[in-house]
């Protein structure tokens, strides 16, 4: 496959740490704003440059990507990644181009490669997640074959009093309860809603080793899970830092969870948190179907829109 057209100098190649992870992350900071934060670990390891070049084959194994090229400059980039605890599904991330070249065709070039690479690599299904309110992003998606499959939408605020619902179907979560490759012997949307629950639950994990977890990161993490007739319903995890503020509260609920039992595990595990506590809550469901309460008092601050493609 053909990549790029040296005698142009534009278009579609291969990411190199070594040579590229400067300009990419200055693209995302330029897309993505504020959400870029989480890349800032990444300058140091940028500053090296060439020194990054005998690690080039395992970096690549790491982060595989394509970049958009214009005469040596970055202004488009994709990244793909197989999932580890589910090796035929495939996460597309970073998805970027430069404003200036926006409306050329160049992420879709990008995501045509990129999913024709996933498929070579044996993936069966790619995800992504978009924000909603991004609607050439979604369109874009949309136009390549994706589907939606669940919404995250992340809230800011102070924690409110919440009683915790006393209900047999919630109780704390254990290592028993540990999702594993369990339920994803076949591919279908209805187990693909897992995958984040999955990843979350791998937290989960390491914040069950409390002295450990403690000592590395500095935080607490309790979980617990809604469960009826032995079907995982609900999934809530709370991070807690030791030192200062800013706990984070992740949700995960199933599409057929009651109404009423959904609203019953939000409280419980909200009221974990503590009154006046600044909170980050993010809830995964199916799209529009659970908010928090009005009287809670949270901010809306973004809408994640997680959508999957069949290759």
């Amino acid at each position: 496959m053909t990549v790029i057209g040296p005698a142009n100098r534009w278009g579609p190649r291969p990411f190199r740490f070594s040579r590229d992870l400067g300009g990419v992350l200055d693209l995302m900071e330029l897309a993505f704003g504020q959400e870029a934060a989480r890349f800032r670990d990444l300058r140091l390891l940028a500053s090296l440059g060439p020194l990054l070049l005998p690690f080039e084959p395992l970096l690549r194994e790491v982060w595989p990507g394509l970049v958009w090229d214009e005469d040596g400059r970055v202004v488009g980039n994709v990244n793909f990644a197989r999932l580890p605890y589910l090796p035929r599904v495939w996460l597309i991330f970073n998805v970027a181009v430069h404003p200036d070249y926006r409306r050329r065709g160049i992420a879709r070039r990008l995501m045509n490669l990129a999913l024709e690479r996933v498929r070579l690599a044996g993936g069966e299904v790619a995800v992504l997640d978009v924000e909603a309110e991004n609607l050439p992003a979604r369109n874009l998606y949309l136009s390549l074959g994706f589907e939606p499959l669940e919404r995250l939408v992340e809230y800011r605020g102070q924690a409110p009093t919440v009683v915790p619902v006393r209900s047999p179907n919630i109780r704390p979560w254990g290592f028993r309860d540990w999702l594993g490759r369990r339920g994803f012997s076949t591919l279908n949307a209805g187990t693909l809603r897992r995958l984040r629950v999955m990843e979350w639950q791998v937290g989960a994990l390491l914040g069950a080793l409390s002295p450990a977890d403690l000592l590395l990161y500095g935080r607490r993490m309790r979980s617990w899970v809604c469960e009826v007739d032995g079907w995982l319903l609900g999934f809530g995890r709370l991070d807690r830092p030791v030192l200062g503020r800013g706990s984070r509260l992740t949700v995960w609920l199933a599409p057929g969870i009651p109404e009423m039992l959904g609203h019953d595990f939000l409280r419980t595990v909200a009221g974990q948190v503590g009154a006046g506590r600044a909170v980050t809550v993010q809830v995964a469901a199916a799209p529009d179907r659970f908010e928090l309460p009005g009287e809670w008092a949270f901010q809306t601050r973004r809408r994640l829109d997680r959508m999957f493609k069949w290759l």
